[in-house]
């Protein structure tokens, strides 16, 4: 038996990087478990619109820059929704952001993912350049995966 779920990619230049890449290859792998995930992806100024026109499974929010954090105030307000933060930074890094930028904050003081976040990291341009397609893959696969097994176990 195999379910179907909904991913929104929230992120401005969804394309010009590989994480669309690592998530069809992680789509993949969970598609050959039964679990089928489709994704519809939008820009950081549009969320409002697509979370009230369509229900998703799970959120995937890009750091886009330090956008991500503002946008993660209003994605996080009151929803109980998997999500998962992609970013090239690594944890001291967001947390450096967060001073400088504001926003909802990624991590906390202890530099633990705040909670209700997973964070994964992709390879960037100027920083992340150790982190490799394999680890991003990884990463979503994981994520998506407990985000079935989540609403699995809500919905049996």
């Amino acid at each position: 038996m195999s379910i179907e779920l909904r991913l929104l990619a929230i992120d401005n230049d969804f394309q010009e990087y590989i994480t669309p890449l690592a998530l069809q290859l992680a789509s993949e792998r969970l598609k050959a478990e039964g679990i089928i995930w489709s994704s519809t992806n939008c820009r950081q100024s549009h969320v409002r619109e697509f979370l009230s026109k369509g229900f998703y499974h799970a959120l995937l929010l890009d750091n886009d820059f330090g956008e991500g954090t503002k946008t993660l105030i209003y994605v996080k307000n009151g929803r109980q929704i998997p999500l998962v933060y992609v970013s090239a930074y690594d944890l001291i890094g967001l947390k450096e952001q967060h001073s400088e930028i504001g926003g909802a904050p990624v991590v906390d003081n202890n530099l633990n993912p705040v909670d209700g976040i997973t964070i994964v990291r992709k390879p960037g341009h100027f920083v992340g350049k150790d982190v490799s397609l394999n680890s991003l893959v990884h990463g979503l696969y994981s994520f998506l995966k407990s985000s079935s097994e989540q609403y699995q176990l809500i919905h049996s």
